[in-house]
């Protein structure tokens, strides 16, 4: 089946000169079937930024999604996240090289810490194994996602600076307290 191809989509250049698509595919809650499909699909009409979790257990389909595509991997965006069993320095890499496994694929363009889990307090471990994935080549760029400013204040403390907080914003839940302190940082809100 021919499907037509959308304009390019503007993109959002990270603090480390990565370009983020401005627009993408969330794939939460799809099972592995759904995710492939709609990732494939995604991908074949021009949408390049694809979002995934450890904790969706979706990675398996989406990486089909992405195979079945045919788009060169170079072009598309791949984001996931890891839950609080590996927030630590070395815990980071178990659950990268676990994602990439599980996605059939070399690197992330994007690797974040899901939730800080406050009430186990390894949040900035988490982080700090981030930038140790990141100087190893296995992602491109590091982030949170779920973090508020206290949580983000401890992490600059330690000199972490995220390049991207993955946060909910909506009409009825605006957080401009959290997106004021990340341009101030300069990460990106996404």
């Amino acid at each position: 089946m021919t499907m037509p191809v959308s304009p390019a989509v503007p993109g959002r250049t990270l603090s480390n000169g990565v370009v983020v698509p401005a627009i993408g595919l969330g794939t939460w809650p799809m099972t592995d079937d759904e995710a492939a499909g709609a990732v494939d699909r995604a991908l074949r009409i021009g949408w390049r930024l694809v979002d995934t979790a450890e904790n969706y257990g979706n990675e398996v389909g989406v990486g089909r999604g992405i195979r079945a595509s045919g788009v060169d991997r170079s072009e598309i965006f791949v984001t996931s996240k890891f839950n609080k069993t590996w927030h630590s320095i070395d815990g980071v890499r178990t659950a990268c090289e676990a994602s990439l496994r599980r996605l059939g694929l070399d690197y992330l363009d994007l690797f974040l810490v899901h939730w800080p889990n406050p009430g186990q307090d390894r949040y900035t471990e988490a982080v700090e194994g981030l930038f140790r994935v990141l100087d190893a080549g296995l992602v491109r760029a590091v982030g949170v996602s779920n973090f508020k400013t206290t949580h983000l204040a401890r992490l600059f403390e330690r000199g972490l600076v995220p390049h991207v907080n993955q946060i909910q914003i909506d009409p009825n839940h605006r957080r401009d307290d959290v997106d004021a302190l990340d341009r101030e940082k300069g990460i990106l809100t996404e």
